[in-house]
C-alpha cells in the first residue's frame, strides 16, 4: 500500500472520529473499515522499524483507530444504559453482537438486583402450536388449560398475543 492510500485511510478515520463526536448514536460505517485498518496496521508494523515515516503513520493510525473504537463502545454502553435501541445499520456485525451481549447482561443483572424472577407462571388459554422463539429455541406445543413456567419475555409475548394469562405463584 502506498503512502497516499495510508494518508487517506488515516484522514478518513479522523473524519469518522469527528463525526462520532457530533452524534449521540454511532455513525454508520462501512463493515470492511476495521479489516482495512488492521491490514494497513499489519503492513506498517513490519516496515516501521526501517522507515521512520511508516513509524509515524503506524502510531497515528493506531491512535485514531483506538479513539474511534473507544467512542463507539462508549456510545453502545450509554445507549444500553439509557434503554435506547440502536439501529442495526449503524453498527458493524461485531459491534451489534457487543451491543446485544451488553444489553442482555445488563438486563439480567437488573432483574437479579431488583430480585425479580426471570420466569413467570402462565396458563395457556388457547392452544399454541410449536414455534421458534427469538433465541432460536423450539417452544410448545401448549394445550389450553396447561400451566407452565416460562421466561418472562416469552410469557409476556404469549399474554400479549392473548394465548395465555398470568398465574400468581404460590
Amino acid at each position: 500500500m502506498d503512502d497516499n492510500q495510508i494518508k487517506e485511510v488515516i484522514a478518513n478515520l479522523h473524519q469518522l472520529f469527528q463525526n462520532e463526536n457530533t452524534d449521540q448514536y454511532p455513525v454508520k460505517i462501512d463493515e470492511s473499515l476495521y479489516k482495512k485498518v488492521q491490514k494497513i496496521a499489519d503492513e506498517l508494523k513490519y516496515s516501521k522499524d526501517i522507515n521512520h515515516v511508516h513509524a509515524r503513520y503506524y502510531n497515528n493510525l493506531l491512535d485514531i483507530y483506538e479513539k474511534l473504537i473507544n467512542i463507539r463502545i462508549r456510545k453502545i454502553i450509554i445507549n444500553v444504559l439509557n434503554n435506547k435501541e440502536l439501529f442495526r445499520d449503524r453498527l458493524t456485525e461485531q459491534e451489534y453482537q457487543l451491543y446485544q451481549d451488553i444489553k442482555n447482561t445488563i438486563n439480567e443483572h437488573k432483574l437479579r438486583m431488583l430480585d425479580l424472577d426471570l420466569n413467570i407462571k402462565i396458563e395457556i388459554i388457547e392452544d399454541v402450536d410449536q414455534y421458534v422463539d427469538l433465541k432460536g429455541n423450539s417452544r410448545g406445543p401448549f394445550k389450553k388449560g396447561q400451566i407452565i413456567e416460562i421466561e418472562r419475555e416469552e410469557g409476556e409475548w404469549l399474554i400479549n398475543e392473548r394465548k395465555a394469562k398470568r398465574v400468581e405463584k404460590l
